[in-house]
């Protein structure tokens, strides 16, 4: 007897389902699709336990009659397609008639759903796949979609889901991403009775970045509008100024539908090209129209991957669009105060941050020693380099009993000295990063991280994904020095920081710090990083920058302090070397020096 056999109707079921529903935000995304496809104008997304137990879905589209009710809970049923040549010009979101079915094989799933021209609505149950109740129920225009116990005949997929909190920003970030390109919809998204969006219908793309990004990053947005060769981009990207560690922010989409795409986040960093240092993202939101044909997106059921006919066309376009807008004065875009102001003091988007009154210094760094003297007069000091004199190079030995004599700081970047067997490089910021790393990890195994309290408290706000992570975070971030409590939904207010951090004491350093440990939090795809991150990631912006000016009792504290560090000085807490030694016997064989 043959081995190979054929799989029974359930198990196909169960396949297909785990392809199209990995967690509560499959079925968010499946069932708002389905809204916008039925042109609804408001969507209301209800959760319980993050999804979990309920998701709930409610629009004012066009509905179903009763035979559409049931039949759009079989297999590849669907109203989007109806021919082969249909599926190489889509022009819908759904079309491949699994989303219904395979949400209703994992879990109890209800339908409430009327048409315009029909006086009594249509309830349908369905447990498991299964079809247990069709009945005539009173019902407004538009469909309701209730998911009940997700997953509760698939057990092992719960254990491979993330915190509740994980799995709730997931939800909110498929809503936003859905808001953001659709502003003649209204979307709402609550969990446990709090809701967590309100993104009322709007005039265009930059009222929807208002309300989930909020006033100021909206300032810096560039508005892209371009046509040509039957391709159109449209919506706005942030100046090269305000960017990301992380591309989370680049919402990007074709023919309105949000997808994953190295193509197209490409092309928008080609066009930013030298804009902004390696590893930074912008902000967008960026929709292209093109001819269906000119495309495929039944490449994955989750339909988040899409291939394009001529990508380098796509490519070019997409670059030189957004390289011509960012080098555009008359790109900026304008922004309707009145309205702004009346979002922003919405009760549902919550309280507007408070500017403080502390600005970051416009001097050198301080020394990185309190106990530092002023030096004697350098022989030359300009913008690019500082050398040393003789007598000051002794002066530094001397005082601060190091091994090495210290030449003096090239492009602020970089420190030069030697001894009798080498030169050496030391790279100011990574060489301060270890140094504070470090103390850091004292401080924290002695069990007490030094804080300081500010001299004003600081308010900060988050879109609400970012609110919700760094929520479960705060009890982490306290016990590392810091003192940050919630204030509303989306906001919160930082008391204190830790003492290495005195320089990072402004808003926009502290935005900028909790900004980023948010977007390593995502990458990382933990609840929590771990507190060797979250120092890395402090000694970073506590640190030394690049163009910074040293002087020279400030590099020779450096370099003093980098000889006390216990573990590997070589490398920043990244990885990056802190120090390059050159053997100065290989000098001079580079200088044909045989002596």
């Amino acid at each position: 007897m043959g081995k190979i056999v054929k799989l029974d109707k359930l198990i196909i079921e169960r396949i297909a389902a785990g392809e199209v529903v990995e967690r509560p935000a499959s079925v968010v995304k499946e069932l708002i699709e389905n809204s916008i496809d039925a042109e609804a104008s408001t969507i209301r997304v209800e959760l319980s336990d993050a999804g979990l137990k309920k998701i709930r879905v409610i629009d004012n589209g066009v509905g179903m009659d009763k035979d559409d009710a049931v039949k759009a809970l079989e297999r590849y049923t669907t109203s989007k397609i109806k021919s082969l040549e249909d599926l190489y010009c889509i022009k819908t979101l759904g079309f491949r008639g699994e989303a219904l079915a395979s949400i209703a094989a994992v879990s109890r799933l209800e339908i409430v759903t009327r048409t315009q021209n029909s006086e009594i609505g249509t309830r349908v149950v369905a447990e498991g796949g299964v079809i247990k109740i069709v009945e005539p129920i009173g019902a407004p225009i538009g469909t309701t979609v209730t998911v009940y116990d997700l997953f509760f005949n698939a057990p092992a997929r719960l254990k491979f889901l993330k915190s509740r909190t994980v799995e709730l920003s997931h939800s909110v970030d498929i809503v936003t991403k859905y808001a953001l390109i659709f502003p003649d919809i209204s979307f709402e998204l609550s969990n446990d009775g709090t809701q967590l969006i309100s993104s009322p219908q709007a005039d265009n793309i930059l009222e929807k970045i208002v309300h989930i990004y909020g006033t100021e990053i909206a300032r810096n947005m560039i508005q892209i509008d371009v046509v040509s060769d039957n391709l159109h981009l449209y919506g706005y990207v942030s100046k090269p100024s305000v960017t990301r560690s992380t591309k989370k922010a680049m919402h990007v989409y074709v023919n309105k539908r949000f997808v994953i795409s190295n193509l197209f986040h490409n092309a928008i960093l080609d066009g930013y090209r030298s804009m902004f240092f390696r590893g930074r993202y912008p902000i967008c939101v960026l929709n292209l129209e093109i001819d269906p044909n000119e495309i495929d997106v039944n490449v994955h059921p989750t339909k988040l991957e899409v291939k394009f006919k001529d990508e380098n066309k796509v490519f070019h376009f997409i670059s030189e669009a957004i390289r011509e807008a960012l080098l555009s004065e008359e790109l900026e875009p304008e922004v309707d105060v009145e309205r702004i102001a009346e979002i922003e003091t919405s009760p549902q988007t919550g309280i507007q941050p408070t500017q403080a009154n502390i600005t970051r210094s416009e001097q050198p760094p301080v020394p990185i020693s309190s106990q530092i003297t002023p030096s004697k007069p350098l022989v030359q000091t300009t913008l690019e380099k500082t050398i040393l004199s003789i007598e000051e190079i002794s002066r530094l030995t001397q005082q601060y009993k190091i091994p090495w004599n210290i030449v003096g700081q090239v492009a602020k970047l970089f420190i030069i000295a030697y001894d009798d067997e080498n030169m050496y490089i030391i790279d100011q910021h990574a060489a301060h990063e270890r140094i504070l790393y470090e103390k850091l990890l004292s401080e924290y195994e002695s069990g007490e991280i030094k804080k300081q309290t500010l001299l004003e408290p600081i308010l900060v706000s988050f879109p609400i994904r970012e609110a919700l992570i760094l929520k479960d975070n705060l009890d982490m971030l306290n016990k590392l020095g810091f003192e940050i409590a919630p204030f509303g939904e989306d906001s919160f207010v930082i008391r204190a920081v830790p003492v290495i951090m005195k320089k990072v004491d402004n808003m926009n350093d502290l935005k900028e710090f909790l900004d980023e440990l948010l977007e390593l939090e995502g990458v990382k795809r933990r609840k929590i990083p771990s507190v060797h991150e979250i120092f890395a990631l402090m000694a970073c912006k506590a640190a030394i920058k690049d163009n910074d000016v040293l002087d020279a009792d400030m590099m020779a504290n450096l370099i003093k302090e980098m000889h006390s560090v216990p573990k590997d000085p070589y490398h920043c807490p990244h990885g990056r070397p802190t120090i390059l030694a050159i053997p100065l016997k290989k000098l001079r064989r580079l200088f044909k020096r045989t002596a």
